[in-house]
C-alpha cells in the first residue's frame, strides 16, 4: 500500500502549527545591541531610528526632563555601537535619578576616545538617549 503524500493544504497546517524559534526573530535576538545590518534594538526589541547626531548636553537633558519614557543607552568605547560592542541600558529608576538631578551629561572625549550623544526614536514613539565614548552623567555615566 502507498503512503499519501500530504497535500498542501496539509503542508501549509504543518508550518503554522510550528511555534517560531525565537533565535530567528531579530527583535528578539538583538534586543539592547546592535545586529549585524547596523539595527539598533531596545531592550524590549523595538527598533530604533537615528533623529539628531551630536546633541548638546543642554539638549538631551531638556528631553530628559520633557519626555517621561526617554531611555538612556551607553556605548563607552566610542565605536558608535556596532555588533561586538557591549552596550548598558540604565534602568528606569537610574533615569529618573538623573532627571530630578537635573545636571547636564558632560562630553568629556579624554584620552581620545569619539564621544557624543544621539537621539532616537523607536517604533514605538519613544526616544533613546544614546552615549557614545567617554561621557559623564551624574553618578549614571562616567
Amino acid at each position: 500500500m502507498k503512503s499519501r503524500r500530504p497535500s498542501m493544504r496539509d503542508i501549509v497546517a504543518d508550518v503554522e502549527a510550528r511555534p517560531l524559534d525565537p533565535s530567528d526573530d531579530p527583535r528578539r535576538r538583538y534586543a539592547g545591541g546592535v545586529s549585524p545590518d547596523g539595527d539598533l534594538y531596545d531592550p524590549q526589541g523595538v527598533v530604533l531610528t537615528v533623529v539628531a547626531e551630536e546633541v548638546a548636553g543642554s539638549d538631551a537633558v531638556r528631553i530628559l526632563r520633557t519626555d517621561a519614557g526617554v531611555r538612556i543607552a551607553w556605548e563607552g568605547c566610542g565605536c558608535g555601537g556596532s555588533p561586538e560592542c557591549r552596550m548598558s541600558w540604565l534602568s528606569p529608576g537610574d533615569v529618573e535619578i538623573l532627571r530630578l538631578a537635573g545636571s547636564e551629561p558632560e562630553v568629556l572625549g579624554r584620552g581620545r576616545t569619539p564621544s557624543w550623544i544621539d537621539v532616537w526614536r523607536g517604533e514605538d514613539g519613544r526616544r533613546v538617549l544614546f552615549a557614545h565614548g567617554d561621557v559623564g552623567w551624574g553618578d549614571a555615566l562616567a
